[in-house]
């Protein structure tokens, strides 16, 4: 068996698989190796298995592994330049050639190599071999259930979900408003003595607590740029969006997309130094903007992201966050200029507007024209033929779903406006699907023998429906496992 006839999938569940354990092993260095633990398997950037324990010569390390069908990979992706890979400490593939170069982190560590013989790591016979079964118990039963209590328990499900992103931006918001009252920057107060002592504060909020404008266009940025980074980079947009205050950039004129493009991404840390590009015209574009951050950097006082906290590895270049970033900056000044919340909320209340025209007017508000240069490019290198168009119908979607809709609920729970409520819930059933994913899938395809999920509402009610039942085990507690029989 040729190690190239062997996908790293499969590689990745003879890593898992405890006879891989059992064989005594060396590294290509002459030292013995024991796996104790071949740890978590990582789905986002960076090595494949993270908190791994293994003990090497006589040292135990405890950190991250790397799998490849050849060892000159290591190289041939770049890994020595990335520092999410500084915590490997085994390279795992299945072959080697004596003469290549050994795999070094970008921080200038050696990394042991272990090499697993094919013959006896694989058998085509073990099961692992085959494909995985399928996720959901009921799915032998599910047809005793008629369609109509599936989909009414998705709507169930998917307000539940609704109501916990409600929550989570709640708390956000009166965060906010507890820095608004103490000043962004300024530390909690300490108190000497044990803290246990202490009694835990109860804060109390008021109507103008509430009622500031800018505490609410600030969650609504950090929720959009957040759902910008889509699932590998979240969390550092959101670190860029608090770091960044919407009330720092309306200083300058959102219009003006050079400040605008210099603050996030020099922030950001993604504007490298011009020698580094070859291409002519990206060259002298990041020039630009480097010169812009070197005039406003002594405005900004905040904390500084680093290049090593953006995931580019396994995205498709139009998910860079360098692309969606670019997006996000031309996106600002038409959702955050002239009052888009107060336009958004006016209309889900007003009784004359129908949900489709709502719809189109949110979609107009999330709508970003990139200038000439990020038309074409998705990073600081060569131009790509196809024209890119900024935020995309699906992604509009998304945020809609998760970020908007959410937060006009809280609007509403908070003013006790029951009108904004009903037809912010009722917004949500008549927004199209999004876009398709692993979990939605799975539940189209075992629950409802490939018929598509009508509505974002019962996508929501799906993926609740798959994490906190059918991956938990609680059919007995599920509306369709309870009817089953299960």
């Amino acid at each position: 068996m040729q190690s190239a006839e062997i996908s790293e999938k499969l590689l990745k569940a003879v890593w898992l698989d405890s006879r891989t354990r059992e064989h005594p092993r060396t590294t290509t260095d002459g030292r013995p190796v024991s796996i104790l633990d071949p740890g978590s398997p990582n789905e986002d950037g960076g090595p494949d298995f993270r908190n791994a324990r293994i003990r090497i010569g006589g040292t135990l390390y405890h950190g991250d592994v790397e799998l490849h069908c050849d060892a000159t990979s290591w190289y041939g992706h770049g890994h020595e330049r990335d520092g999410h890979y500084n915590s490997t400490i085994l390279h795992v593939v299945l072959a080697a050639d004596p003469a290549a170069l050994p795999a070094r982190t970008r921080s200038g560590r050696t990394i042991p190599l272990l090499v697993i013989n094919p013959r006896e790591a694989l058998d085509p016979h073990e099961p692992f071999l085959h494909p995985a079964p399928s996720l959901l118990p009921c799915r032998n039963r599910h047809h005793v259930v008629a369609d109509a209590i599936k989909f009414e328990w998705l709507e169930r499900l998917a307000r539940q979900r609704l109501e916990l992103k409600v929550r989570m931006f709640e708390e956000r918001l009166k965060e906010l408003i507890e820095e608004g009252r103490r000043g962004i920057n300024e530390p909690r107060q300490s108190y000497p003595g044990n803290p246990d002592d202490i009694p835990v504060p109860v804060e109390e909020y008021s109507w103008a607590d509430f009622a500031n404008r800018g505490v609410w266009d600030q969650l609504l940025y950090e929720g959009v740029l957040e759902a910008l980074g889509y699932s590998k980079n979240r969390a550092p947009f959101l670190a860029l969006a608090q770091a960044v205050r919407l009330s720092f950039l309306r200083r300058f004129d959102l219009r003006d997309s050079v400040t605008i493009l210099a603050l996030l991404f020099g922030t950001a840390g993604l504007l490298p130094s011009s020698r580094t590009v070859a291409n002519l015209e990206s060259r002298l574009y990041l020039r630009g903007l480097r010169r812009r951050w070197k005039e406003l950097r002594s405005l900004y006082t905040g904390p500084l992201l680093q290049p090593g906290d953006w995931l580019f590895f396994r995205l498709r270049p139009s998910n860079f966050p360098t692309a969606r970033l670019a997006s996000a900056c031309f996106l600002i000044p038409g959702l955050f200029g002239e009052e888009s919340f107060r336009r958004i909320l006016t209309a889900i209340k007003e009784g004359r507007t129908s949900q489709k025209e709502i719809l189109a007017l949110l979609h107009s508000c999330l709508c970003a024209e990139p200038d000439r240069y990020w038309k074409h490019h998705y990073y600081f290198g060569p131009a790509t033929p196809h024209a890119l168009s900024g935020i995309g119908s699906s992604r509009r979607n998304d945020v809609i779903a998760n970020v908007i809709i959410p937060i006009v609920l809280l609007y509403a729970r908070v003013f006790h406006d029951h009108g904004i409520r009903d037809r912010a819930i009722d917004l949500l059933s008549h927004l199209r699907p999004l876009q398709r994913n692993a979990i939605t899938g799975t539940i189209e395809r075992e629950l409802f023998v490939g018929a598509r999920l009508s509505s974002a509402l019962r996508q929501q009610g799906a993926i609740r429906l798959f994490r906190n039942y059918c991956t938990q085990g609680k059919c007995t507690e599920c509306e369709i496992g309870r009817k089953a029989g299960m």
